[in-house]
């Protein structure tokens, strides 16, 4: 009777299922971040990014190198007044025209924006620069690096995958009847200082 009983409140349970909806909250803080960008840039070679897309000059490497700090500023990426901040340090190489290959190094600061690929089930991300100084020349550069920067950005980078919403997803196993799992159905997030919160609402169907 108590076996019939549980089989009979299992079924009931599961088509209500198929009418609601959950959602998933995964909250990331700063210092998770910080230490995740510590482990990238202590372990081999730090992250390149290519200025142009043909090789050019083999003796001058046109690209862009992170670094973890430089004149104060910290490599990192911050929440703070409801955006995604991404302070940045770096060094590089470049040949403007007529003139040879040119050492440079300076910061920069983008904002992430986060957005939902239903289609992709996953949270991916665009960043946009917003300003490049360069190290030592009084803001002389600055918008030109900024313009080949971006443009890499967009090329090689954007948009970059953050979460895997198939990954968040559980199989609830019915037996005889196939198993019962979660889509993604939409995406939001809400930055506090120190932190951001992603919320996923999802929906049961049948696997």
């Amino acid at each position: 009777m108590r076996y019939c009983f549980g089989l009979t409140l299992l079924f009931l349970l599961a088509l209500n299922a198929f009418s609601q909806k959950s959602e998933i909250a995964l909250t990331v803080s700063e210092q998770f971040v910080d230490a995740a960008i510590d482990a990238v840039l202590s372990k081999g070679e730090p992250p390149t990014v290519a200025l142009k897309t043909n090789a050019g000059d083999a003796n001058c490497r046109e690209a862009v190198t992170l670094l973890r700090e430089l004149n104060g500023v910290r490599s990192a990426v911050r929440f703070r007044d409801g955006k995604i901040i991404v302070p940045i340090a770096f060094r590089g190489t470049y040949r403007p025209p007529l003139i040879g290959c040119v050492d440079f190094s300076g910061t920069a600061e983008a904002v992430v924006e986060p957005q939902f690929d239903a289609e992709g089930q996953r949270v991916i991300a665009r960043s946009k620069l917003t300003n490049v100084s360069l190290n030592g020349t009084g803001g002389i550069g600055g918008a030109l690096m900024a313009k080949l920067m971006q443009s890499s950005i967009d090329e090689k980078i954007n948009p970059v995958e953050l979460i895997r919403l198939d990954k968040l997803s559980f199989l609830f196993p019915i037996q005889n009847t196939g198993a019962l799992k979660l889509n993604a159905v939409g995406f939001r997030y809400s930055v506090q200082t120190g932190s951001v919160t992603f919320y996923i609402p999802y929906e049961f169907v049948r696997s």
